[in-house]
């Protein structure tokens, strides 16, 4: 009822002659968009009370809110019907209930609406209250290739500078023989890097080793990941 209530100054304080404004709401109307949306909202919408027709985790925390700040329910069904929340565009343009709140034809929405960036520009929207942890079930990855089996063992500066050493060896060992001290140690050399290439070749394809998955979601959708989700998780 929006009929002012008369308030006798003999019985009240500051805070009653000037209530502060959603303290209380005297009953007063306000249109709610909703959605069917378990286990968040349940709605009945043949029951008479619109109160009684709320269930689910949101639709009792929306009767708890309406009781502690004395206002009525008017539940009005998304545009167009059976719509599941709705579309939020950076550059204003918006779908479904954020659509209808947008053009004010309605004062609130709840059912599982997450706050996102583009909703906050354009929308108010309260604090956080629910939070939930996603876990991403991901296709193994496949095995290595044995070119990447092979090039495994050193970083590509590695074998860059490697093919400069041989390349420097071919020119000038054909054009001036090293001297036996020089030709061993070369030779010593070429002995303790090819032990170690062969030693971790051999560790790697002995552990059978798949290619990483990836830990988070940026790395994900870098490495070209296709996500499938419910209705829920992609309008968020």
């Amino acid at each position: 009822s929006l009929e002012p209530v008369e308030t006798d100054i003999k019985d009240g304080d500051l805070w009653d002659v000037f209530p502060r404004r959603l303290k209380n709401l005297h009953g007063c109307p306000m249109s709610v968009i909703v959605w069917d949306i378990p286990p968040y909202m349940r709605i009945n919408w043949k029951s008479s009370d619109p109160m009684d027709g709320l269930d689910g985790l949101d639709g009792l925390l929306l009767r708890i809110v309406a009781r502690k700040m004395n206002f009525t329910l008017k539940l009005i069904p998304n545009e167009p019907n059976g719509l599941i929340g709705g579309s939020s565009f950076m550059n204003g343009t918006f779908t479904g209930a954020y659509k209808m709140l947008r053009e004010r034809r309605a004062n609130i929405t709840i059912g599982c609406a997450a706050c996102t960036p583009e909703r906050s520009t354009f929308l108010e929207a309260t604090s956080p209250y629910s939070q939930m942890s996603y876990i991403i079930v991901l296709q193994a990855r496949g095995g290595y290739s044995i070119y990447e089996v092979m090039l495994f063992p050193f970083e590509k500066y590695t074998w860059l500078l490697l093919s400069t050493i041989l390349g420097l060896h071919w020119i000038v060992g054909s054009r001036w023989r090293m001297p036996s001290p020089i030709l061993a140690g070369w030779m010593l050399w070429i002995f303790v890097i090819r032990a170690s290439y062969e030693a971790s070749v051999f560790n790697f394809i002995h552990n059978s080793p798949v290619k990483p998955s990836p830990r988070t979601l940026d790395q994900a959708l870098s490495g070209g990941f296709r996500f499938i989700t419910d209705h829920a998780t992609y309008r968020m």
